[in-house]
């Protein structure tokens, strides 16, 4: 499973981390009921990136239509916020970037490219409603630094779920979908 793991993110995602740390993290990640400190793994983050979003879901868990003003976080902010939480734990296996609509903020791909460089987080994830698609550019910049995506599958609302299926497949990220019944 590490090898192969370790494969994966260096050769076919061609992640720009150090080589040397990741490797360390993959073991950390394996092993980590061996020897990780008590509260130095928090498992995973979620980070929000965007109140904005397309869709108007009445039980959005992050309560994303009742905002009066929905704005995209500033990219340096959040980036800083992922490493000081990544510098204050031993491994986060699943930095998981959401919204709003995470396709919607116009800096996902510097995000998601700064997050994949800090060799203890296992796996950057994207979660998406599947009525964005994003253009070539952006599925291309997201092959190297993104390894999941979640597509919150609103069924008719989700138009764009199987484009980015395709995309993903097509740039090596794994992708799953999940029904959702929207209120």
């Amino acid at each position: 499973g590490c090898v192969l793991y370790y494969y994966y993110q260096m050769k076919v995602m061609r992640r720009p981390v150090d080589a040397k740390l990741f490797a360390e993290t993959i073991y950390m990640q394996q092993h980590k009921n061996d020897y990780v400190v008590v509260g130095k793994a928090p498992g995973n983050l979620a980070v929000v990136i965007t109140e904005k979003c397309n869709l108007r879901c009445r039980d959005c868990g992050v309560m994303i239509p009742y905002y009066e003003h929905p704005k995209h976080y500033d990219k340096d902010f959040i980036i800083q916020s992922i490493r000081s939480m990544a510098e204050s734990v031993d491994l986060i296996e699943t930095l998981n970037i959401i919204g709003g609509e995470t396709f919607l903020h116009p800096d996902l791909a510097d995000i998601c490219e700064e997050a994949a460089k800090l060799p203890n987080i296992f796996t950057v994830m994207i979660v998406t409603n599947g009525a964005v698609k994003g253009n070539a550019s952006l599925w291309k910049r997201l092959s190297y630094c993104v390894n999941n995506i979640v597509v919150s599958n609103y069924d008719k609302y989700s138009c764009y779920k199987d484009f980015i299926y395709a995309n993903a497949i097509k740039n090596n990220i794994y992708c799953v979908m999940f029904s959702n019944d929207i209120k």
